[in-house]
C-alpha cells in the first residue's frame, strides 16, 4: 500500500543518492581513483545503471541536452587514462567497446593488450596470453579476406570485359547496349576499391607481423606491467577473472 508517508521516503532516498553520487562527480577530476573505487556499487546487479546514473539517460529531458551514458563513460575514460598515465608513462587506457554502455577497459602498451578491467563490476583479467592467438587467427582471417577480394576483383574483370554477362532481362541488357561505356567505368571503380582494400590488408597483415615478432622480446616487460596492475586492482578490491574472451577481430572500414 502507497501512502504519501512512502512516496516522501522514497523522494527523500532518491534525492539523497543523487546528492551522493553528484558529490562524488565533485571530486574525481581531482582525485580519480575514486572512479576505479568508489563511483559504481558492484554489487548491485546492474551497477551502470544504478539509480543516480540513470540522469545520464535522462539528460535530454532534464537539462535539455544530450548527454548519454557514452559521453559519460569516455569523459571517465580520458580521466582514467590520465590517472594510470602518473602510474606508468608507458601505458593506454582505452574504451573496448566505444559505441557499447556498459564496456570494458583494457590497459595496452605498445599496441599489447595487458589487462582488462571492468570499474562497474569491480573486476579485471589477464589479457597477455591473447596476443599471440590474436596476432595468428587474424593475420590468418586477413590472407583469406585477401582471397576473397581477389575473386571479386577476377568477377568484376569478366563484367568488364563482357557487361551483359551481368545483365537480367532485356530491361538489363538495352540499358548496357545505350551505357556500355558507363557500366565498363562502374565495373572499374569496382576493381580499384577491391585493390585498395587488398593494400590495406596487406599493411594490417604486415602490422601485425611486427607485433608478434616483436612479441617474444617484450613479453617479460609485458608480464612485469601485468603483474604490477594486477597488484594495483587487487589493493583496489577487484576480484580477479578468468578471461573468457575470444580476441576481438580488427575491423577494416570499408566505404
Amino acid at each position: 500500500m502507497i501512502n504519501n508517508q512512502v512516496i516522501n521516503k522514497l523522494f527523500d532516498a532518491g534525492i539523497k543518492s543523487l546528492n551522493d553520487k553528484q558529490n562524488l562527480f565533485n571530486q574525481i577530476e581531482k582525485n580519480p581513483e575514486l572512479i576505479i573505487t568508489k563511483l559504481f556499487n558492484p554489487e548491485l546487479h546492474q551497477p551502470y545503471y544504478s539509480y543516480p546514473i540513470m540522469v545520464f539517460g535522462n539528460s535530454k529531458e532534464l537539462i535539455g541536452i544530450d548527454k548519454s551514458y557514452h559521453n559519460m563513460q569516455k569523459y571517465l575514460e580520458i580521466l582514467i587514462s590520465s590517472y594510470f598515465k602518473t602510474l606508468d608513462n608507458t601505458i593506454q587506457v582505452k574504451t573496448i567497446e566505444p559505441n557499447r554502455y556498459s564496456s570494458d577497459f583494457m590497459i595496452t602498451c605498445d599496441n599489447y593488450k595487458i589487462l582488462r578491467f571492468d570499474i562497474y563490476r569491480h573486476c579485471f583479467s589477464d589479457n597477455i596470453e591473447f596476443n599471440l592467438d590474436y596476432y595468428d587467427k587474424d593475420i590468418q582471417r586477413l590472407k583469406n579476406s585477401i582471397d576473397k577480394n581477389e575473386k571479386t576483383i577476377q568477377k568484376y574483370i569478366n563484367y568488364k570485359i563482357n557487361p551483359y554477362k551481368r545483365a537480367k532481362g532485356i530491361k538489363d541488357i538495352t540499358y548496357v547496349f545505350f551505357n556500355k561505356n558507363k557500366v565498363k567505368n562502374y565495373f572499374q571503380e569496382q576493381i580499384d576499391y577491391e585493390n585498395n582494400l587488398i593494400k590495406m590488408v596487406i599493411n594490417e597483415i604486415n602490422r601485425f607481423s611486427v607485433l608478434k615478432e616483436k612479441w617474444f622480446n617484450i613479453e617479460p616487460e609485458l608480464n612485469s606491467k601485468y603483474n604490477f596492475w594486477k597488484n594495483k586492482f587487487i589493493e583496489w578490491g577487484y576480484r580477479e577473472e578468468e578471461n573468457n574472451y575470444l580476441p576481438k577481430n580488427i575491423r577494416i572500414d570499408t566505404k
